[in-house]
Parts: structure tokens; C-alpha cells; sequence
């Protein structure tokens, strides 16, 4: 909504409307596997206002983000001109499946190394008896 003022002095007020069915289908759009991409009311305690499923009557959950979700807001952006903030929550399962994959891909290469830091020393001695 915008205030406005027409040429003779009275105020009218500029309303546009959009179906929920539209902006969600934006938002779906937007959101990538192991994330959910919301539209929250930044000043009323993180009010869901739509998500990738619709409007807040259609989500089969509370409709304000708890605790938990809000410490996994991995972005937001303010909308312009709105109340609204776009904001993306990785999943809680993503987050474990990139640890797990972090921790296995250092053991493996920390595997490798000292395997190669073992064949490199056993190669060496080999090549370096003494010539008595």
C-alpha cells in the first residue's frame, strides 16, 4: 500500500494485491534441494507469510519459524518497500550430510598422504643401504 495525493489536496491510498498462489510459485522457483526459501514479516517475531508450498493457511506447521530454523537462516534479504524478508534455511539433514562428507573426504585424503609418506620413506631406506 502507498499514500498518494491527487491534484486537488485529497489523500487516496495506492493498494495492490497479489494471489498468494503466484509469489509462492516464485519462491518455489528459488529454493534449491536441502533448502527452505520463506517469505517471513520481519517485525512480528518471524511470522511465515508464504513458502514454496503457499500462503501460511495452506503450510501444514506453525506458522512462525522456531528457534531452531531461525539459527539455520543461512541468508536473508529484505524485500523493498515491504515488511518482508526473503530468507533460505538449510536443511538440518543437509548440514549433516555435508559434515559427514567434509569429515570422510579429509580421512581419505589424510589416508592417502600418509600412505604415501610411508611408501616414500620405505623406498628411500630401500635405495639408501649402507655400502660397506
Amino acid at each position: 500500500m502507498q499514500e498518494m495525493h491527487t491534484n486537488d489536496g485529497r489523500v487516496m491510498i495506492f493498494f495492490v494485491s497479489f494471489e498468494p498462489v503466484n509469489i509462492a510459485s516464485f519462491v518455489s522457483n528459488l529454493q534449491l534441494p536441502g533448502h527452505q526459501v520463506m517469505l517471513i514479516k520481519k517485525d512480528s517475531n518471524a511470522l511465515i507469510e508464504i513458502a514454496a508450498k503457499g500462503a501460511r493457511v495452506k503450510l501444514d506447521r506453525d506458522k512462525y519459524l522456531s528457534t531452531e530454523e531461525q539459527d539455520r537462516i543461512l541468508a536473508q534479504k529484505q524485500v523493498a518497500n515491504t515488511l518482508w524478508q526473503l530468507v533460505d534455511i538449510v536443511d538440518e539433514d543437509s548440514v549433516s550430510q555435508a559434515k559427514f562428507i567434509v569429515f570422510r573426504d579429509f580421512g581419505i585424503i589424510f589416508a592417502s598422504f600418509v600412505l604415501g609418506l610411508l611408501l616414500a620413506a620405505i623406498g628411500f631406506m630401500k635405495h639408501e643401504k649402507p655400502h660397506f
